[in-house]
C-alpha cells in the first residue's frame, strides 16, 4: 500500500532582487540597461510525515537572472542588422553584425542565422553584446555555389523583428 503525502505551502516570500545595472545606452538617442542579479525566494512548506506527524519544512533559493530593459524614444525610430565579412578561399570566416536602432546599438537581442545554400554557421543563434555586435563562423561547404546567410533579430517589447542578408560565392 503506498503512502501518500499532502503539502501545503504556508508561506511565499519573494526578496529582491538584487539588481547591478549598466550606464545608459546613449541616452540622447535611445535610453536603456542592462540588470543582473539573483531573485530570492523563500518558501515555507507543512505536511504530514508518513508516521503522521506534522512536519514544516523551510526552502530557500537565490535564482539568476539577466535582462536587457529598453527604453524607446517616441515618434519614428529605425531598426536594423548590419552584417560584413571577408571569405577567403572557401575557408571559414567570422561574420560580423551589429543591432542597431537609430544608430545605436542595442545588447541583449537574440539573432538567429539560417543558411541557403552549401555553407553552415557556429552558434545559429546568439545575443547580442555590448553595442550591439556579436559573430558567427561561417562554413562554405562547396565552391562556386551562392550562400546567403540570413540574421533574424527576435521581436521583443517595442521592436519588431528584423532580417538581413549576406550573400557570397566562395572559390579556391
Amino acid at each position: 500500500m503506498a503512502n501518500s503525502v499532502s503539502v501545503s505551502v504556508i508561506n511565499e516570500t519573494i526578496i529582491g532582487p538584487a539588481v547591478t545595472s549598466l550606464p545608459a545606452v546613449d541616452s540622447d538617442v535611445l535610453g536603456g540597461f542592462q540588470a543582473t542579479g539573483f531573485v530570492e525566494v523563500e518558501k515555507t512548506l507543512s505536511f504530514i510525515n508518513s508516521l503522521g506527524l506534522n512536519r514544516t519544512l523551510f526552502l530557500e533559493k537565490k535564482l539568476p537572472f539577466q535582462t536587457t530593459v529598453i527604453e524607446l524614444p517616441n515618434g519614428p525610430f529605425t531598426i536594423s542588422i548590419s552584417l560584413s565579412g571577408t571569405e577567403i578561399d572557401c575557408l571559414p570566416f567570422t561574420l560580423f553584425g551589429a543591432f542597431l536602432v537609430n544608430g545605436v546599438g542595442i545588447p541583449g537581442i537574440q539573432i538567429t542565422f539560417t543558411v541557403t545554400g552549401p555553407a553552415t554557421v557556429s552558434p545559429t543563434t546568439v545575443t547580442t553584446g555590448s553595442g550591439g555586435t556579436f559573430t558567427t563562423t561561417v562554413t562554405p561547404l562547396v565552391p562556386g555555389q551562392l550562400v546567403t546567410i540570413t540574421a533574424t533579430s527576435t521581436a521583443v517589447d517595442g521592436l519588431p523583428s528584423v532580417s538581413q542578408n549576406f550573400t557570397f560565392s566562395c572559390s579556391v
